[in-house]
């Protein structure tokens, strides 16, 4: 299970309600057994990423789902982070739009999307950053390299993923799947991942595994960043060198 974190820049901030509505599409194969996350960012900071759930069979095809998420009061909201974590025999998802209703201000504000969120369709994303009013962010590309040790047992075929925290404010990358990595024992994966936010310089970066799954422990090694524009994005190392 994922905790639920809430970030915000001042402790003694109200805490705030905000209804979350989902409407998956209406085309063939839109909906998705995959468990669905979202992180809501506003002026004040973030919820922290959250997982949508509660007693109905949510996104089916066609469907809208309300959620309620209780966190600080983050002012006005500036963009949102959705995605899901592929599992289940059915998990791309077409995703129509996103609305969040601010309940203690008594705002609404529309993320509408009508993208994929599918290893097999569109561009391959099943995470995405969408602005308030629909546009996708302008992305900041980042080069991940991640190195798993050459030790017995080191491999896994759990899902790895990392989050990348800023060193000025309160900004962080929330939780990143390392799609498409193989992690084998030895071996060396490179990620180009785009986000909207520039972080750099870093403070930290944490990176975990779902878990799941046959040989699911992993040995990692290091952990490195860098930018395609280095004059944009500072180098940031981690050397773990244990098993997660």
């Amino acid at each position: 299970m994922i905790k639920n974190r809430i970030r915000w820049m001042n402790p003694l901030m109200k805490g705030n309600k905000y209804e979350v509505k989902v409407y998956t599409g209406d085309v063939i194969g839109a909906g998705t057994d995959a468990d669905v996350f979202i992180n809501i960012f506003g002026e004040y900071g973030d919820t922290g990423e959250r997982r949508l759930e509660n007693e109905k069979d949510n996104f089916e095809k066609g469907a809208e789902d309300k959620f309620t998420l209780d966190a600080p009061d983050l002012g006005q909201l500036m963009k949102i982070n959705v995605g899901h974590n592929n599992k289940g025999a059915s998990a791309g998802w077409f995703l129509s739009k996103i609305v969040v209703e601010d309940i203690g201000n008594k705002r609404k504000y529309d993320f509408p999307l009508n993208r994929w969120l599918a290893l097999d369709e569109d561009d391959g994303k099943i995470q995405r950053d969408i602005l308030v009013g629909g546009a996708e962010t302008t992305a900041i590309s980042y080069i991940i390299t991640v190195f798993t040790g050459d030790v017995r047992g080191a491999g896994t075929k759990s899902k790895i993923y990392l989050v990348m925290y800023g060193a000025r404010g309160n900004k962080n990358s929330g939780k990143i799947f390392l799609e498409g990595g193989v992690f084998d024992r030895g071996r060396t994966d490179i990620f180009n991942i785009e986000l909207a936010v520039l972080l750099s310089p870093l403070s930290r970066v944490s990176i975990g595994h779902g878990n799941v799954g046959v040989n699911r422990g992993w040995y990692c090694e290091k952990v490195r960043e860098a930018g395609e524009d280095p004059a944009l994005i500072q180098p940031f190392s981690l050397t773990c060198k244990y098993k997660l």
